[in-house]
C-alpha cells in the first residue's frame, strides 16, 4: 500500500492500493476508487462524507511521487488532476459557506451557488446542485450531520 486515506467519500476509508497484478509498472502510478474522480463533479449530496476531511486528503496525496492517476471509475489522468478536484471542493465549500454565512436558506443556496468554471465536467449539470445541497448540510449549523 502506498497511502491511506482518511474516511473521504461515502464509502468505507480505503488504502490507496497498488495496481492489478496484470498492470505494466513503467511509471509511477495511483490507483483509488471513488476518490479522486477525473473531471467528475463529487458524486451527488456528499451522502456520509466529510468535504474537509476529503480536501486535506487529497492534499496529501498531492504530495506522493507519482505520474499516472487511475481512478476506480472514468479516464485515466495526471496527477495534476487530484489538485483540480481538491480545488473544486474548495470552491464548492466557499461559495455555499457564503452562502450559509449569509442565512440563505438550501434552496436559495442551490439556486445562487455556481461554478461555471466547472460546467463542462462530467456530472455537473446532474450532480451539481446536490453537491451544493451537500456541502450546505455539512456547513449549516441547523443541520446534523
Amino acid at each position: 500500500m502506498i497511502w491511506g486515506a482518511r474516511r473521504a467519500h461515502r464509502y468505507r476509508q480505503e488504502p490507496l492500493g497498488q495496481p492489478p497484478r496484470r498492470a505494466a509498472a513503467t511509471e509511477q502510478a495511483a490507483f483509488r476508487r471513488r476518490f479522486f474522480p477525473v473531471k467528475t463533479v463529487a458524486y451527488r449530496a456528499l451522502p456520509d462524507g466529510d468535504p474537509d476531511d476529503w480536501i486535506e486528503s487529497l492534499k496529501q496525496v498531492e504530495q506522493l511521487d507519482f505520474d499516472i492517476l487511475v481512478p476506480g471509475h472514468g479516464k485515466v489522468g495526471k496527477k495534476e488532476l487530484v489538485r483540480l478536484f481538491r480545488e473544486y471542493l474548495e470552491a464548492l465549500r466557499s461559495a455555499v459557506s457564503e452562502q450559509v454565512q449569509k442565512g440563505a436558506s438550501l434552496d436559495e443556496a442551490k439556486k445562487a451557488v455556481r461554478l461555471p468554471q466547472y460546467e463542462q465536467w462530467y456530472g455537473y449539470t446532474a450532480w451539481f446542485t446536490e453537491n451544493v445541497e451537500g456541502m450546505y448540510r455539512y456547513l449549516s449549523p441547523h443541520t446534523t450531520r
